[in-house]
């Protein structure tokens, strides 16, 4: 079955389904989307919590040899799977095939979340989603459009029981530019500040001022614009301040594959400008975007997202090595300068 985000809650009232896709590209929606699931599958007594990335060179053994061992702190797991490309390959279209075969059989004890980003409609048609689609839940959490996003800032608003003054959801739609996670932080901060509940012009502009300079988005923009001291210098008080490098990744490879689908219809002749009027680029992210495709081709840009799908894994302690110094190779790679090697490929 097929449905929206939104549906989610009354369709989990009905079901669990063992096998579950979960698709998008806004990294905060899937996030909260996905805390929703885990939170649904602890109530079902699912209590261990498995994670793997996917990314070309991933052993899908690991999985089938997961599902023949038994868990030490309950009965039923959940594994979670990472595969950001919607690729699986012959092996993990092998692998989804004999799941859903099981869980028709009834043979399956754990349950399964896939989590992809943005699954093109030629990937949607693939049999590995239809399987999965006949035999559990496919969701997919859709990007906010610009004409919706005052709406989804009023709801989020309301969600906090957090009164706005008039202006305040229209100049916090200018200030965030679309970006969700970063609205979102900043509606949270004024939950905090607000004594009575009521957010003020005020309150919103002076949070606005505080809000530190070095946050992810921030240092995405300078690494698309190429500013190498900026970058590097946001970089470490990002490390500093939040440590959060799985969260930084997942914020550069989303943009980096906007840019790189973007790059395709550049190198085949379309002027940057209508290019970006195609994408929908807001027009005060216009100056970051075309600053990247000036100066990054398509395989400096399909270089980095493979650089990232390393880091990932090293992120999430799936290969050794200094992720924050991987990071600062990675960040002097989108500004145009030629660093080391990726990463080696190793356990």
């Amino acid at each position: 079955m097929r449905i929206v985000a939104e549906q989610l809650a009354q369709q989990l009232s009905k079901q669990t389904p063992k096998v579950l896709l979960l698709n998008g590209n806004e990294i905060l929606l899937v996030e909260e989307t996905l805390d929703q699931i885990r939170a649904h599958y602890r109530q079902q007594n699912f209590i261990e919590r498995l994670s793997y990335s996917v990314d070309a060179s991933f052993d899908w053994n690991q999985l089938a040899e997961s599902g023949q061992n038994m868990s030490l702190f309950s009965e039923s797991r959940l594994l979670e799977i990472r595969m950001p490309s919607g690729k699986p390959g012959t092996k993990g279209a092998k692998f989804f095939k004999e799941l859903t075969e099981n869980i028709a059989f009834g043979d399956e004890a754990d349950a399964y979340i896939v989590i992809t980003e943005g699954l093109s409609k030629q990937q949607r048609s693939a049999k590995w989603v239809g399987m999965i689609e006949s035999a559990g839940l496919l969701v997919d959490t859709y990007e906010v459009k610009a004409e919706q996003l005052p709406g989804w800032l009023k709801h989020r608003f309301q969600h906090r029981a957090l009164r706005v003054e008039a202006g305040v959801i229209e100049i916090l739609a200018a200030a965030t530019e679309g970006n969700l996670l970063a609205a979102a932080q900043i509606i949270d901060q004024l939950s905090v500040l607000s004594e009575d509940g009521g957010v003020p012009l005020s309150l919103l502009k002076q949070t606005l001022e505080d809000q530190s300079r070095f946050t992810v988005y921030s240092f995405v923009d300078s690494c698309l614009l190429g500013i190498v001291s900026e970058s590097i210098h946001r970089l470490e008080r990002i490390r500093m301040e939040a440590d959060n490098a799985i969260l930084l990744l997942w914020s550069l490879a989303k943009e980096t594959r906007e840019l790189l689908r973007m790059s395709q219809d550049v190198a085949a002749g379309s002027p940057i400008p209508s290019v970006m009027k195609q994408y929908r680029v807001w027009s005060t992210r216009q100056r970051f975007v075309s600053a990247a495709l000036n100066r990054l081709n398509n395989q400096a840009l399909r270089d980095i997202l493979s650089r990232i799908a390393l880091l990932d894994a090293m992120a999430k302690g799936q290969r050794q090595g200094d992720i924050w110094h991987e990071l600062e190779k990675l960040c002097l790679s989108y500004c145009g300068i030629a660093t080391l090697p990726a990463v080696a490929n190793n356990s």
